[in-house]
């Protein structure tokens, strides 16, 4: 039997799908006295996900977590074809999965597959430059900023906020959405909210809108969803999300990558 090295491999998928497939294919024709197992090694050590030996499925060696959730090819050894399907998986199922081989007691080789389950309705945000006040320092890949209140030489813009240390993403908020943020400021704010002089309103304007729809805001901690707060607004204008600061400096925001 020859085992081909397959290299690491990631694969990532969305919350809410029906099954992920971990890949791990070899040779054809595989001996029946094959043992094959994925594993993982957090939360906890030798997680046991699958079990395959003496040409069947063993769940009776499953982690509980795992049991009923996971299956392998119906001729994987004919077709040596040894990827995992795991049925709807969740952010918990998140990880490296290490499936190892044997064939007559002798070991040949492991593949590690890295998951990525993300939450569902992602977005990515990227805080816009034109929009920061001068006393705003953002980073270079304007994912993080932090009031410093110390002048930074901007160039004028009219989207520039120029009273209250403020700054806005570059993209807005469509449809459902969600975003995790590290920060210590407060504000969401719309797009036309006043950028010159002693002001936070906005000049919106009277319409006929849809039905409302809610905002949540949520913390995020050791991975446990705590509810802050849902409320249910009209928005007339496009919302962006922002980040305004208080009398405190060093103060930052940090839009996290999911």
């Amino acid at each position: 039997l020859t085992l081909i090295s397959v290299p690491f491999c990631q694969v990532e998928v969305e919350k809410g799908v029906e099954s992920v497939q971990l890949p791990f294919k070899t040779t054809e024709n595989l001996s029946e006295d094959i043992k094959v197992e994925w594993e993982r090694d957090e939360p906890k050590p030798l997680m046991k996900v699958h079990v395959y030996r003496q040409g069947f499925d063993r769940p009776e060696e499953q982690d509980q977590d795992y049991r009923g959730r996971t299956e392998m090819h119906k001729d994987l050894l004919g077709a040596g074809d040894l990827s995992l399907t795991l049925k709807q998986p969740t952010q918990r199922d998140s990880g490296r999965y290490i499936c190892h081989v044997w064939m007559n007691e002798r070991f040949f080789r492991c593949k590690t597959v890295e998951l990525k389950v993300k939450a569902a309705y992602i977005c990515e945000f990227t805080l816009d430059p034109n929009t920061a006040h001068k006393f705003l320092k953002l980073s270079e890949s304007s994912k993080k900023v932090t009031d410093l209140r110390k002048e930074h030489p901007y160039p004028d813009h009219p989207e520039r906020f120029d009273n209250w240390p403020q700054v806005l993403c570059e993209n807005a908020v469509t449809g459902c959405c969600y975003w995790e943020v590290k920060w210590g400021g407060k504000v969401y704010c719309y797009r036309v909210v006043g950028r010159n002089g002693d002001t936070d309103t906005s000049n919106r304007t009277p319409t006929s809108p849809p039905p409302p729809p809610p905002l949540s805001l949520t913390e995020v901690s050791s991975d446990t969803l705590i509810h802050l707060h849902t409320f249910t607004t009209t928005f007339t204008e496009p919302l962006y999300p922002g980040f305004g600061y208080g009398v405190k400096f060093n103060s930052s925001a940090f839009l996290c990558t999911l």
